[in-house]
């Protein structure tokens, strides 16, 4: 009762029930605002992961040349464009790339890409930015530093930006780049 004598003198104070419906209206239409912002924010693979048939052709090819890129895919013929079509070839192309890449275990092969398996395609295909000298001392340091580990991944003296250079880079080559300026610092002060 005392809730219906409050809305009740708001409504005497606010100038009636019009501007009320008005200003009712306003804070819904902010809140469907707001949400259409944070819907924005969140990964549309999270909610629509890519699956076989997906008419998203454009994320569809971009991972179609990353799975060309690794040699999991056959490149298309006479240069033209990967064709976008998320099919049988792509998808056990992906399949190959979760279990010799990012080590997945074939019971948990994932057959659609979400945000978390789009994240680790984003993530590998970007390149290391090292020159062959430099990725050279990482592998040197990264061998000796962490021998059990670097034994999962396949680098390569005088490639960079192969795929194992680029996963372990990702993962250890702040340690190194730490590592190289202590050393560094050392050197300068004997």
């Amino acid at each position: 009762m005392k809730n219906l004598l409050r809305f009740n003198e708001y409504l005497l104070e606010s100038g009636g029930i019009d501007d009320f419906a008005k200003k009712f209206s306003k804070g819904v239409s902010n809140i469907i605002d707001n949400i259409k912002d944070l819907d924005k924010d969140i990964s549309q693979f999270k909610e629509f992961p890519l699956k076989e048939e997906d008419s998203r052709k454009n994320w569809v090819q971009k991972v179609q040349d990353f799975l060309v890129y690794l040699g999991y895919l056959d490149k298309p013929k006479d240069g033209k464009k990967n064709d976008g079509v998320f099919g049988s070839n792509t998808l056990n192309a992906l399949k190959k790339y979760q279990t010799e890449i990012l080590k997945v275990d074939k019971s948990k092969v994932k057959s659609e890409i979400d945000d978390s398996l789009m994240d680790d395609i984003v993530s590998d295909s970007k390149s290391t930015g090292l020159s062959k000298e430099d990725g050279d001392k990482f592998k040197k340091w990264f061998e000796e530093a962490e021998k059990t580990e670097s034994k999962k991944y396949k680098l390569v003296e005088g490639e960079p930006d192969n795929i194992g250079m680029r996963r372990a880079y990702r993962k250890y080559g702040e340690t190194w780049k730490k590592n190289k300026k202590e050393e560094k610092e050392t050197e300068e002060k004997e």
